[in-house]
């Protein structure tokens, strides 16, 4: 077999990638920003013993080594966006740190490079507005007269610096009507700097920039006047950018790309493969005139290509290729090379100064950082998902990692790869070499911890978004890993996993950083690779999925903070909600009188009406500061009936957007809408401001005929601030129904586009926008087409999730379907989107859940055939997590947070929670990464708590708002119990109740996750005092009740008094001399079920008059677990969620 190839008279490598070589360097040091908000790092460069960083910030960066706790601080420029220059010395001591400042616009720096005495330094870029370099102040033109909406409208900048002290010597403003950027930059070696970007020379109607060409210019050292420039585009080489430049004494070398064919200078010929593609370019011209010596290309296979990085060292030249580069060809040479193409098409390529000549290609990923050494070429990289170089694959540790690359510079054939990052996201920028040949990158991270192995970097701020870095690694210094002995003994008690040392029972990074992981180190199985615990699987992503959601719960638990109710005389129901920046949102409907109170507090809102013939019900938006203090009451009066289904938040207006349906009018402020008689129900839309109510439009959404029903049922935001709402709109009053998706205008609410689906979709009842998708979840009745998208159900009804792209085409679709696809029906009511992942309800007999865009497929474990299903944007279902059916999801990257309403007795894995009235409501816990259930936490009472629409988090502080109603008296959001609000005597109240999430921690009889304090019993995740009774009861003397000297994990059964002369109250149960048996154990048993009896005829008395009291308008509550088999084939509401219906209501959609 041939293992060497040709080429010009170089032996070059055949296969790039093999087996990694056994040393590997070890970063020496790491140095980040500390200082609160983003900042990215883009240019790196050596100047002498120093590094130059070059970057964007928010406000202030402070360069610090968390090593040495050195740091040094910029002055705060505002939170717009400024240009900063960093100077770190090679043994990683911050120097200095200055800054460029703009307008309220934003600039970003592109390329640095340094002279060859270290004296100076070059930094390129481009802005938008204004920007300020020493007393050089540039305006971009166009900022004021035309919208700065796109990188084309930019300008570009070349600055010439001094590395002392950072005093700007010169600066060039490179300007044009379509735009201008500049790229890449160097210096000749008698001080000159060289630099090339693009430039546009008109900007069209839709304010792009055309007729664009790519520059090249020398300009002077002393004043930066231009000694030479040369335009390469329309009139030259048809192409349009160009990105890099490096320059010797007799050569300037540029890259870019080309598309066509053109004779330059009339001596050289240079042409694209494919006449509408475009391939990686490279040009040679003199460097003092700029005429074209020889120029070559990088091309694929009918697929573009463009160089983006150059370098030279000695005789050679070193070129990126992105895209797909799977062949070199020269101007100046008749011999090519290839690339293996093995990766993602991306490669490198040598060729020689001398003649041109291309010496090898070697496969990289997408590179964007490119350094060379005698013996080295280093690319590194940022990417998503696994990366395979030979026979190692690295798995993902996060979002996006990043990756240094080495490859020998004399044979280009692969010698390792280094992975660094963490849980969040890293990017990554240029890369520079210093003299003793150790090696500098730039970009940013977000992860916390993030690995730069020997290294773990724990002490930053991650949660403000982003921090640009510099990291050296000390490639001069290759040894064998710490925990190896030789290139093939890894020593005893480690594991040597993709390049990196892990200690026993040390966690896989793939895992997303979780400490629980279910792959670690387990060197009795492998020391080369990790082992997976018992429990899991492994999902089609790679990470972990639990195989059972429910075992043992978490031994850490929220609390309650706050909770606030309804203290008013008549009914009201909470049903959806919205997190604002200063508070949270509630609606609902209410009857005649709402006081919103906080018991803990006192602090106390009421609205109310004097009419009781207006006082029906009527549409309600009440707003609860963070701390629990209600601070508005929004009521919107109708005529007849109507209701609110959901709400949103737009934080870019501060608008808030509610949707519902209703029957004659109502009015929302100055505006009026009627549904045009007194039937069919018309859906509404209305927008208003959140910090003062004041309503900015309303408008309905009709049935496709006049007299057709409508509902809207969800209302999202998307980026430009127009709103999309999901329902559905019918033919007829309850008939030929199906779901509908509009996007109406954010100024005033009219209609972009309005889209009809079939009836096999009949309805929008979840709906999430992200990434410029929309995903809708409901049901599919029968087989649906739908922009060549074909999907049928396996079983009577399928959930169903429609996957739909910005103009509401759809792309793909998730089912869930009854067990083996069959027998049974199930639908999805709420769908979350979180970064890459998709969470969706699937609920009543879901088994198991497909996609259109995947062969991959989960299945819910026997425990509940209902739950969470996560999936990826891309629409590979990860896990399924076993729940009942969820009625609302919020989640982060790190959890999955679900409510539910249930009646009756509810087993997790280890742990039975009894029901403590008529129903009860949950919220439960998910871990976002594996689907394991972590905790339950059960609210309510003696009475009915059983709807509950809404969970919500803040994603400022992670807590979590919980909405719902309650007519329990007391009710427990333990540790707060609330015995003082109206449910008892006026029916249901809403609630909205604060978890604090964000603070989980042992319960407050617990001091280890085992040991219950003296006097308590902890059953069901409640801590209860000797004494107390079971709230399963409902009553205060139960027979059930907390006895530590019994159980401190169960309830003990209360008994009869002993007989006469029986010797005492003894507790025992045993049946022993004193005659407590069997048939004391049955009267027992009957005691507590006539105590159980007595407590619900009770709250059936209490009703029965709440019912006939003189209150009119008051609404009625029927909650309904199971529809019937008619209701189903009347193609009813879906099966778990609980219908309100208002007194003298007709069925607002008889088919629905």
């Amino acid at each position: 077999m041939l293992l060497l190839r040709l080429a010009g008279l170089r032996l070059a490598a055949a296969a790039t990638w093999t087996t990694q070589s056994p040393l590997l360097p070890r970063f020496e040091w790491v140095v980040l920003d500390h200082a609160d908000g983003n900042s990215m790092g883009y240019g790196v460069t050596i100047a002498g013993e120093h590094a130059f960083v070059s970057g964007s910030m928010k406000s202030v960066v402070r360069v610090e080594n968390p090593s040495s706790g050195v740091a040094v601080e910029s002055t705060d420029q505002g939170s717009d966006g400024d240009v900063f220059l960093a100077k770190v010395d090679v043994d990683g001591v911050p120097i200095s740190v200055w800054t460029y400042y703009g307008g309220t616009q934003s600039e970003f720096p592109a390329h640095l490079a340094a002279s060859s005495d270290g004296t100076f330094v070059a930094m390129t870029g481009y802005f938008a507005g204004t920007i300020t370099f020493g007393d050089y102040s540039f305006t971009n033109p166009k900022d004021g007269s035309e919208e700065i909406h796109a990188r084309e409208l930019d300008d570009g900048f070349v600055v010439k610096i001094a590395a002392a002290d950072g005093a700007v010597l010169w600066a060039v403003h490179v300007s044009a009507d379509g735009g201008a950027t500049c790229a890449g930059t160097a210096f000749d070696a008698t001080g000159n700097v060289a630099v090339v970007g693009r430039r546009c020379d008109t900007l069209s109607s839709e304010g792009e920039g055309t007729d664009c060409v790519g520059f090249a210019a020398l300009l002077a050292a002393d004043d930066g006047s231009t000694i030479w420039e040369r335009d390469f585009g329309t009139t030259a080489i048809p192409t349009t950018t160009l990105s890099d430049v490096a320059v010797d004494s007799s050569h300037v070398y540029v890259v870019g790309s080309i598309q066509g064919a053109v004779t330059v200078d009339g001596i050289v010929d240079v042409a694209s493969k494919v006449d509408d593609v475009a391939d990686a370019l490279l040009l040679v011209f003199d460097v003092d005139d700029g005429s074209v010596a020889w120029a070559a290309t990088a091309s694929g296979d009918g697929e573009s290509a463009s160089s983006t990085l150059v370098e030279i060292l000695g005789d050679a030249i070193y070129m990126n290729c992105v895209g797909t580069c799977l062949e070199l060809t020269s101007t100046a040479a008749t011999a090519t090379v290839t690339n293996d193409g093995l990766l993602d098409g991306s490669g490198v390529f040598k060729l020689s100064k001398e003649g041109g000549v291309p010496l090898w290609g070697a496969d990289t990923s997408y590179s964007l950082g490119l350094a060379v050494t005698a013996d080295a070429v280093y690319v590194n990289y940022h990417a998503t998902g696994e990366q395979t170089y030979g026979d190692t694959t690295f798995e993902a540790w996060g979002s996006w990692d990043h990756y240094v690359v080495k490859i020998d510079a004399e044979t280009g054939a692969g010698e390792w790869v280094i992975q660094t990052g963490g849980i969040g996201l890293e990017y990554v920028r240029r890369m520079a070499v210093d003299a003793h040949g150790d090696l500098y990158s730039v970009g940013l991270t977000q992860s916390d911890p993030a690995y730069f192995d020997p290294l773990t970097i724990e002490t930053h701020d991650s949660t403000d978004g982003y921090d640009v870095f510099l990291a050296k690694l000390a490639t001069s210094n290759e040894q064998l890993p710490s925990c190896k002995s030789d290139a093939t003994t890894i020593a005893n008690g480690f594991c040597f996993i993709n390049n990196v040392c892990y200690e026993v029972d040390a966690p896989s990074r793939a895992l997303l950083g979780t400490d629980d992981a279910c792959l670690s180190c387990s060197p009795g199985d492998s020391q080369t690779s990790f082992t997976l615990a018992d429990g899991f699987r492994l999902a089609a992503d790679g990470t972990c999925a639990a195989t059972t959601t429910w075992t043992t719960m978490s031994s850490k638990l929220p609390t309650f903070e706050w909770v606030v109710l309804d203290h008013g005389f008549s009914e009201s129901y909470g049903f959806f909600s919205a997190v604002a920046d200063d508070g949270i949102f509630v609606s609902g409907v209410m009857g005649a009188h709402v006081t919103l109170t906080n018991p803990l507090t006192g602090h106390s809102l009421d609205e109310s009406v004097e009419s009781s013939s207006d006082a029906d019900s009527d549409i309600y938006i009440a707003k609860v500061s963070f701390d629990g203090a209600p601070l508005s009451i929004w009521r919107y009066p109708s005529t007849t009936d109507e209701f609110a289904m959901d709400m949103t938040y737009g934080s870019s207006d501060t608008s808030l957007a509610l949707v519902g349906y209703f029957l004659g009018e109502i009015s929302f402020g100055g505006t009026t809408l009627s549904s045009g008689s007194s039937d069919p129900y018309v859906a509404f839309v209305v927008v208003l401001s959140a910090e003062t109510g004041a309503v900015r439009w309303a408008r309905t959404i009709e049935g496709k005929e006049p007299s057709g029903s409508s509902i809207a049922y969800r209302p999202i935001f998307d980026d430009d601030g127009h709103l999309a709402v999901g329902g559905l709109r019918c033919e007829a009053d309850g008939e030929w129904c199906s779901a509908f998706l509009a996007l109406l205008h954010s100024d005033d609410g009219s209609t972009i586009w309005l889209r009809d689906f079939d009836p096999a979709f009949p309805r929008v009842a979840g709906m999430a926008l992200a990434n410029n998708k929309f995903y809708l979840s409901s049901r599919l009745e029968a087989e649906l087409v739908v922009d060549g998208l074909t999907v049928s159900p396996e079983s009577g009804t399928d959930a169903l999730m429609l996957v739909l792209d910005s103009d509401g085409v759809a792309e793909w679709a998730a089912l869930g379907a009854g067990e083996s696809f069959g027998a049974y029906s199930t639908a999805s009511i709420q769908v979350q989107v979180v970064g890459d992942a998709v969470y969706m309800s699937c609920g009543d007999d879901c088994r198991v859940v497909r996609t259109t865009a995947s062969s991959e497929t989960v299945v819910f474990d026997d425990a509940y055939a209902s739950g969470i299903v996560k999936l990826t944007t891309g629409g590979v279902p990860l896990w399924a997590a076993s729940l009942p059916t969820g009625w609302s999801i919020a989640a982060n990257d790190d959890a999955v947070y679900i409510n539910f309403p249930y009646a009756g007795p509810l087993t997790f894995g280890d742990t039975t929670f009894e029901d403590w009235g008529e129903g009860d409501t949950y919220v439960a816990k998910l871990d976002a990464r594996t689907g394991a259930g972590e905790w339950i936490i059960q609210t309510g009472g003696a009475g009915n708590d059983a709807f509950v629409c809404s969970v919500r988090l803040d994603t400022s502080t992670g807590d979590l708002y919980h909405v719902g109603v309650t007519s329990s008296l007391p009710a427990y959001f333990d540790p707060i119990v609330v015995d003082t609000h109206g449910g008892g005597d006026d029916g249901m109240d809403l609630f909205i109740a604060k978890l604090a999430i964000s603070d989980e921690k042992l319960p407050s009889c617990k001091s280890d996750a085992t040991t219950i304090a003296n006097g308590f019993c902890f059953i069901n995740n409640v801590c209860y005092e000797s004494g107390a009774p079971s709230r399963a009861l409902g009553t205060d003397d139960a027979c059930l009740s907390c006895s530590p000297g019994d159980s401190q994990t169960s309830f003990t059964v209360c008994q009869e008094p002993p007989s006469s002369g029986s010797g005492g109250g003894s507790k025992s149960s045993s049946s022993s001399s004193s005659g407590l048996g069997a048939g004391l154990i049955a009267v027992i048993a009957v005691v507590c079920v006539l105590l159980v009896a007595a407590a619900l005829a009770g709250v059936y008395f209490v009703r029965k008059r709440r019912e006939a009291a003189p209150q009119g308008g008051e609404m009625k509550v029927t909650t309904k677990n199971k529809l019937t088999q008619e209701d189903k084939d009347d193609n009813a509401s879906d099966t778990t969620t609980s219908e309100i219906e208002l007194e003298g209501a007709t069925d607002p959609l008889k088919k629905v």
